[in-house]
């Protein structure tokens, strides 16, 4: 019990929030975006292929656009800017090819 009143505890609203922070992409787009975009900077991607990437990126980029916007929140609710919870947190932005 003294070890729990030590401990630092996260609210349900802070945990949900670094838990979407966390999550990103589901695998499979990840995977289907790094092998069309590997295709497409060696120029040997189809129409229907490039079509694919222009749909993967616009999901990719509405993961992002959550992201931030939980971060932001988050943000607020510790009374930091931005910069100063990425940094607490030892976050940086995912890196796509």
């Amino acid at each position: 019990m003294h070890a729990r009143r030590r401990a630092p505890s996260l609210s349900k609203t802070e945990t949900d929030l670094l838990m979407k922070i966390n999550q990103g992409p589901p695998p499979a787009i990840r995977q289907r975006f790094r092998k069309l975009n590997r295709k497409r900077r060696a120029e040997t991607i189809t129409p229907g292929e490039h079509q694919e990437l222009m749909v993967l990126i616009d999901q990719i980029e509405q993961f992002d656009v959550e992201r931030m916007k939980c971060f932001a929140e988050l943000a607020t609710l510790r009374g930091l800017s931005l910069k100063a919870l990425m940094k607490e947190l030892d976050i940086r932005p995912p890196a796509y090819e």
